[in-house]
């Protein structure tokens, strides 16, 4: 009889050990997996960052967006992209409003104004939302962090691919983007023009004919690159420092049959863009790194958020295309 109440003793002993081991385990499993869900749904670092984007997956978008979520995944960010119906200053300010009263933590966007985004940066500031611009070229808000692109090098790259092409002979008319702006040059077209002209040799046998200003919002672009012609028969080489302005100078080449007699530089990777390039119309074109751009701009959010990082502007390179690449 004692050996058997011993006996039982023991099952009841082993049986609450093995019924303690897979509580723990279930304990164990179930937090993981939670652990798992909160990193996946972005609630590991508890920050919600949003990105004001351009509807369309043209290149540019598409590699931004990879990026950027592959930031996000690595930092535990609940990351969401919001699409613009149109790229207008107040639908713009509109949306990042909205997203600071919803109470994101961070919030990144391009601006196309100084006065009415700073405006809105300043609002989101005092409402303790993180802000962060990308692509400014022109419009460099005050006190904002930003990521873009190196503006010199965008110009040494184009004055190499100059070079390259007319083997440093011809006669060369630049055209950018830029409004009509009462402060002056603007800094993104200064550095631009800088890192074209130092690509130049001292003989002055490839030169800078005449430089034109144009504000693409206002359907200007295809007048002005008639203008160039006109006023200057003897240009043989255009740069543009600006994608609409490339693929409409491209578009006036081969409406005009000047293939083969001007050497374009563009700038930008749209599909169009990409294509005249392989057909020979496009010399070779300057890009945004896509990619690491979406990537950098929620690392540096992440990194202001967590570690009080610096709120500067970080300028990424550019990357080059022509045909035998």
């Amino acid at each position: 009889m004692k050996n058997i109440k011993s006996s039982f003793t023991r099952f009841i002993l082993l049986f609450l050990l093995c019924v303690s081991i897979l509580l723990v385990a279930g304990n164990y499993i179930i937090g993981k997996v939670r652990e798992g869900k909160q990193i996946q749904n972005g609630l590991a670092a508890g920050y919600h960052i949003q990105i004001i984007t351009e509807k369309g997956n043209d290149n540019f978008w598409k590699g931004f967006r990879k990026g950027a979520q592959r930031s996000a995944d690595e930092n535990g960010i609940l990351l969401e992209f919001v699409d613009l119906d149109t790229r207008t200053t107040d639908e713009i300010v509109s949306l990042v409003k909205r997203g600071v009263y919803s109470g994101v933590d961070g919030i990144a966007f391009c601006p196309t104004d100084i006065t009415l985004c700073s405006e809105a940066a300043d609002l989101a500031r005092e409402n303790g939302t993180t802000v962060l611009t990308f692509e400014s070229e022109e419009n460099i808000l005050p006190m904002t962090a930003g990521v873009n692109s190196d503006y010199h090098q965008v110009g040494t790259e184009q004055g190499s691919l100059l070079m390259e092409a007319t083997g440093g002979v011809g006669n060369v008319a630049v055209i950018m983007d830029e409004k009509d702006m009462q402060e002056g040059e603007v800094l993104c077209n200064v550095e631009k023009m800088r890192g074209i002209v130092e690509c130049f040799p001292d003989d002055g046998k490839l030169q800078i004919v005449d430089y034109y200003k144009v504000d693409i919002e206002m359907f200007q672009t295809e007048k002005v690159i008639r203008r160039v012609f006109e006023e200057h028969p003897e240009v043989d080489s255009l740069i543009c420092t600006d994608a609409v302005i490339t693929q409409t100078a491209s578009e006036y080449i081969k409406n005009k049959g000047l293939e083969g007699r001007i050497c374009l530089i563009g700038y930008g990777s749209l599909p169009e863009t990409l294509e005249d390039i392989k057909n020979g119309i496009i010399y070779g074109s300057v890009y945004p790194d896509e990619e690491e751009m979406g990537y950098q701009v929620v690392q540096k959010l992440y990194d202001i958020l967590e570690n009080d990082g610096r709120e500067d502007i970080l300028n990424l390179k550019v990357k080059v295309i022509k045909g035998d690449s």
